[in-house]
């Protein structure tokens, strides 16, 4: 499963989209691995295609969140991050900034154990997306 996520980063990563079809198979057969980390790579990634598209593919939002959500079920912080942006910025789903700060402070709770999240930042008690969380209490705090 190593080679096969290997090639399949390849062709997203360089954008072989005349190897859309290669990659959204090998994608679906990582999403049966019994290794998490396989399997929440490809949601993300899945994610990511259709976000933007990729080649033949088109954009759709409403699948992007789906792969998301599954992500987000697997508790993986990075997921709940994209979600948070998407609800933060109605991007497949109603804009929601209370789901957005919900989801991005078990994000930034989970962003701890990581152990580059220090050094982002800049701060070991503090997670990866304090910043963000910031943001999103101001837009709310404008909202009232």
């Amino acid at each position: 499963e190593y080679e096969l996520r290997f090639n399949l980063m390849n062709i997203y990563d360089e954008e072989e989209t005349d190897r859309s079809s290669e990659l959204l198979s090998g994608l679906e057969e990582l999403l049966n691995s019994n290794e998490p980390i396989h399997k929440i790579w490809a949601l993300r990634t899945l994610s990511k295609i259709y976000l933007k598209g990729f080649g033949p593919i088109p954009l759709n939002h409403s699948k992007a969140v789906s792969y998301l959500l599954r992500a987000v079920e697997e508790n993986d912080y990075m997921a709940m991050a994209d979600l948070a942006a998407a609800y933060f910025a109605g991007i497949g789903v109603e804009r929601d900034l209370n789901k957005s700060l919900s989801l991005l402070e078990k994000a930034n709770q989970l962003s701890k154990n990581n152990m580059f999240s220090d050094i982002i930042s800049g701060d070991k008690s503090k997670g990866m997306f304090e910043e963000l969380l910031e943001i999103i209490k101001k837009e709310i705090e404008n909202q009232k």
